[in-house]
């Protein structure tokens, strides 16, 4: 019981100074970053992430995306979620 209350506790406290600090929250919970700009593949963000050309198709298609041409952009958010904007 006192564990599930201190670690209730240091979450309360961290998202408190996180709101208070936003440099601190950026770099405890992360920021989003592109994984496809303009159809094409961001190398760099895809080595960082250690995903694969594969690993990077299959998460697309479950956006119902066949082809990189497809998407504007592909992020991969702080909390691991992808968003797919597609190219209208």
């Amino acid at each position: 019981l006192i564990l599930a209350g201190t670690l209730v506790s240091f979450n309360t406290l961290m998202d408190y100074i996180g709101y208070k600090f936003p440099k601190f929250s950026r770099i405890t919970e992360g920021t989003p970053d592109f994984l496809v700009m303009n159809g094409k593949a961001v190398t760099k963000t895809l080595q960082k992430e250690t995903i694969s050309d594969e690993e990077l198709a299959a998460l697309l298609r479950e956006h119902e995306v066949t082809d990189l041409s497809q998407v504007k952009y592909a992020i991969i958010e702080a909390n691991g979620q992808i968003t797919v904007i597609k190219n209208k």
